[in-house]
């Protein structure tokens, strides 16, 4: 009956019970395979899709990015849709070191497995991809530099030729299909023999199947130990005690608990021990402490029942004949646990909902969580989506997390890293037609700087030039921005390289998402700063509003939507509704701005901060601007902010700046049923003046002396008729007199 125990165990995913007996009344194996497949399937989500995401990343106020982090550095993501063959799904991942030291992850995806080089670890890249039968399952160990790949969907042993892989070769050798072997659910290798282990194949009553890598492009099945079926396992060799010599798996079979497997004589392995755990649900699969002293068990079905957090199992193995439960700890997150291993006295665990869970299991009975990176922020609950495997082996301290929905995650414990500061502030406007000189500071956090790699980096018209930046004192390091055209556009952002190849950058995915803005102009001119303490000129508009209209008032809250208290501290805002607890119902209402004059202005931005909290998927508070009061253009959306959410927005981008710009707040609430509330704050309205002849100081039309003493008189502090800082640094000295005369020289067009 080990059979049937064996897929009891594996079907208790909530499927129903006529499918729970249609299974037993089926081929063993084949069947629970493939229930098991339409339950997982019947649960997917749409997976997520994205760029790259570069770090590193540390942790701010216990986040990178949306996922929750405590002590871990985010070096990289790639989501699914950067792999080949259009994946909806990850699983599996491993790892592999070649001769010359560098680094790779090999990933298991719906259709295949990918290979990426992850030696530097911010620019993973992808370097084969071997296809493979579609499953939700699949998984992959390496002996040597032969990968060797598995999944439900047959084809079985995929063997993957690593060996000029530095060179960019991924050599799919063979399928390899012998005595009847097709589909496996998992595959163990024990590098130390050299042999391979098939775990939940389709022969063998779904039990350990040895297979011999003596040849290792083309694996020989040589026994099996076929009493039940065998989820997953680990298989090591002693070389001291007792066991010394002997070849021993600790196996993992669902509902039958932990089998320890002699596997010496691949013709005659035997079980020489076992146990069941309290509240035995379904063994999935687990790892040795270091010291051989403990086994560590993932359950994967006694979340929440009856373990409403997650559990790690802690099994006393130092005599593997006769293994002793001794208990259980847990991160305290509700996730159903998946697979983990241990390196360096650390338990890396893969747990679904809630990512990866670190511990120092230096004392397994008294493991310590230490870290985590949560993969899956919508939830922490039990269930079957988010993080499925990692893999902790690589030499650098890479450590890799395979997620079903996003893909592949690179991590380190702990938060070292580089750090920039700006001792002169970040500049938002350059003059036209001069180089703006920067600088930056490079603070060492843990990790050591190489100085020769300090880069700036400018986009202009989609372009990306880099500038190597010169080192100065205090380790601070400059570079300039070359000369833009008036209202011209660029982004500019710095990097730094550790001495550990570690590339550093001051703006998360500036490369792509963009870094700091600048707009060549001569100088800004504040239209409007209102912190609503005061009224205006601001109207409203409604229409089938029931309750809850803008209105300006001291916000406080009265239920759970509401925001309590203003932005910016000057204890006024608008808000949708007049009273605590009046949320908006109907709609939509509109708060109207006054009208602008910006015909004169080549550009123009408004900043304001904005609220939204709403108890259904409502409309978004929606943000207009017109030219004319009659056509409106929609530039912005809040839906569910966090909080009051600052938001700025170029209008020349949206709109044309004329003599009756006005920018308008709209929201409602769903089906009139929804609770809705909105907030708008501190809002700004800045424009842009450009005068792209430097020389024309005095902005009469020609150049002459007066021009040439205007400027002096600026310089000198003895008149403020214009801007003497023209290089945009924040200081006037001598590069700013050498770039007028410079200017006054050239004279004008």
């Amino acid at each position: 009956m080990g059979i049937s125990g064996a897929g009891l165990g594996r079907g208790i995913f909530g499927a129903a019970a006529v499918g729970v007996a249609a299974a037993l009344l089926a081929p063993p194996h084949a069947a629970w395979g493939q229930i098991d497949d339409r339950r997982k399937t019947v649960d997917e989500i749409v997976p997520v899709a994205g760029p790259l995401l570069v770090g590193p990343l540390r942790p701010e106020s216990g986040r990178i990015a949306e996922f929750d982090a405590h002590n871990v550095t985010l070096l990289s993501w790639m989501p699914l849709n950067l792999f080949p063959d259009t994946q909806v799904s990850a699983n599996d991942c491993w790892g592999y070191v070649s001769s010359s030291r560098r680094e790779y992850v090999l990933i298991g995806l719906r259709r295949g497995t990918g290979v990426l080089e992850v030696t530097n670890p911010t620019q993973p890249a992808l370097i084969g991809y071997v296809p493979g039968a579609t499953s939700l399952w699949r998984d992959i160990k390496v002996i040597g530099d032969y990968a060797y790949a598995v999944s439900e969907g047959g084809l079985g042993i995929q063997v993957i030729d690593l060996r000029g892989v530095d060179g960019g070769s991924v050599v799919h050798v063979k399928n390899k299909t012998q005595n009847g072997h097709s589909s496996t659910h998992n595959i163990a290798a024990n590098t130390d023999s050299g042999y391979l282990y098939l775990c939940g194949a389709n022969i063998a009553n779904g039990g350990l199947v040895a297979v011999s890598t003596t040849d290792p492009t083309d694996p020989k099945i040589v026994g099996s130990w076929n009493t039940r079926y065998v989820h997953d396992a680990q298989v090591v060799t002693y070389t001291d005690g007792p066991y010394a010599g002997k070849e021993i798996a600790f196996c993992c079979t669902g509902g039958a608990g932990l089998d320890v497997v002699d596997v010496t004589n691949k013709a005659n392995m035997t079980r020489i021990g076992g146990v069941k755990y309290p509240g035995t649900r379904y063994c999935h699969q687990g790892w040795l402490t270091e010291d051989r002293k403990y086994f560590l068990i993932n359950d994967e079905m006694d979340e929440p029942n009856p373990a409403p957090t997650t559990r790690t199992h802690v099994i006393d193995v130092q005599n593997p004949g006769s293994p002793v439960y001794k208990g259980w700890f847990t991160s305290g997150a509700t996730s159903t646990d998946h697979n983990l291993y241990i390196h360096e006295g650390k338990a890396y665990e893969a747990n679904y909902l809630s990512g990866l869970r670190v511990f120092d299991v230096s004392d397994a009975q008294n493991a310590v969580q230490i870290a985590w990176f949560d993969t899956h922020p919508e939830s922490d609950a039990a269930g079957y989506h988010g993080a499925w495997s990692c893999y902790p082996y690589l030499p650098s301290g890479t450590i890799a997390i395979s997620d079903i929905e996003r893909g592949l995650f690179l991590v380190r414990v702990g938060t070292d890293s580089l750090g920039f500061e700006y001792p002169d502030g970040l500049p938002s406007v350059a003059r036209p037609g001069v180089d703006l000189p920067v600088r930056v500071g490079v603070v060492e956090q843990g990790v050591t700087l190489d100085p020769s790699t300090v880069r700036l980096h400018v986009r202009l018209d989609g372009v990306v030039s880099e500038f190597v930046m010169a080192e100065e004192s205090g380790g601070e390091f400059g570079a300039s921005i070359p000369g833009m055209d008036c209202y011209e556009e660029a982004d500019f952002w710095f990097s730094a390289v550790d001495t550990d190849g570690l590339l550093y950058t001051d703006v998360l995915n500036a490369s792509l998402g963009g870094g700091h803005p600048l707009i060549a102009a001569t100088g800004e001119i504040t239209v409007m700063e209102d912190d609503f303490s005061a009224d205006l000129g601001w109207t409203t508009a409604n229409q089938s509003v029931q309750s809850g209209a803008w209105a300006r008032t001291a916000p406080i809250a009265g239920n759970e939507y509401e925001p309590n208290g203003d932005e910016d501290g000057s204890g006024m805002a608008w808000v949708t509704g007049s009273t605590p607890g009046e949320l908006l119902v109907g709609g939509p209402t509109e708060l109207l701005s006054p009208v602008f004059d910006l015909s004169e202005a080549g550009a123009a931005e408004v900043s304001y901060a904005a609220w939204h909290q709403t108890s259904l998927g409502s409309s978004p508070l929606r943000v207009h601007a017109s030219h004319d009061g009659t056509t409106w253009v929609e530039v912005a959306t809040h839906l569910n902010t966090p909080g009051w959410e600052r938001k700025t927005v170029r209008l020349d981008k949206h709109i044309p700046l004329s003599s009756q710009v006005r920018v308008r707040f709209s929201a409602k609430s769903w089906n009139n049923f929804s609770s809705v509330e909105a907030g708008v704050d501190a809002f700004s309205l800045v424009a842009v003046e450009c005068d792209d002849c430097v020389a024309d100081y005095n902005g009469d039309g020609t150049v002459n002396t007066q021009d040439f003493l205007a400027f002096m008189n600026d310089f000198t502090g003895s008149t403020n008729v214009g801007n003497p800082d023209l290089n945009g640094d924040t200081k006037v000295d001598t590069l700013d007199f050498l770039a007028f005369l410079n200017a006054f020289v050239a004279g004008c067009p």
